[in-house]
């Protein structure tokens, strides 16, 4: 049940609609030209759409950034891409399977992010702020005659972006 309320938080960190859940950094930030990049449908992401996006990160938030992807984009899209002395762009250790990195930006892993979208910035700027400590209560009661047990986590939070400025969108249009 821990598990799945912090997958159910995570979600809502990307995805959130705001009513009734956190509101996620996809639907919470109005996305344009000052703070997104897009590449063509039905090309992939090259090494240029990555780093007109970095260009579009104000500076201040360059120290913490990093890229937040699902799996499919990273080894389906990035770790295609080569520079031009035909040297990857992707870090990939496998001793160390989490440092991962992308133009020397920390790589985040996410199942929640949508294909073909990558989020790049500095993540410290989402706010999330639960009004009361997560809990898992556990009840015989409901089930009685037939021994059931019942289980029930409880996690009341809320969350949004605090600074737009802080993120930037790079994803096919």
């Amino acid at each position: 049940i821990g598990r799945q309320m912090a997958i159910a938080v995570e979600n809502a960190i990307l995805n959130g609609s705001g009513s009734g859940e956190p509101t996620g950094i996809l639907p919470g930030i109005t996305w344009d030209a000052s703070n997104a990049v897009t590449w063509d449908a039905g090309t992939g992401i090259d090494y240029d759409d990555l780093v007109d996006g970095l260009a579009l990160l104000p500076t201040m938030y360059h120290n913490n950034a990093v890229f937040v992807m699902n799996r499919k984009m990273l080894f389906g899209g990035i770790r295609k891409i080569k520079t031009s002395d035909k040297q990857p762009i992707f870090a990939y250790n496998p001793q160390d399977r989490a440092a991962m990195t992308i133009l020397g930006y920390p790589v985040i892993l996410d199942d929640y992010m949508p294909d073909d979208t990558i989020l790049l910035g500095d993540f410290s700027y989402y706010y999330l702020n639960f009004a009361q400590a997560p809990t898992i209560d556990v009840s015989r009661e409901a089930g009685f005659k037939s021994g059931k047990v019942t289980y029930r986590g409880l996690a009341v939070a809320d969350g949004k972006p605090a600074l737009a400025e802080a993120f930037v969108k790079i994803y096919m249009a």
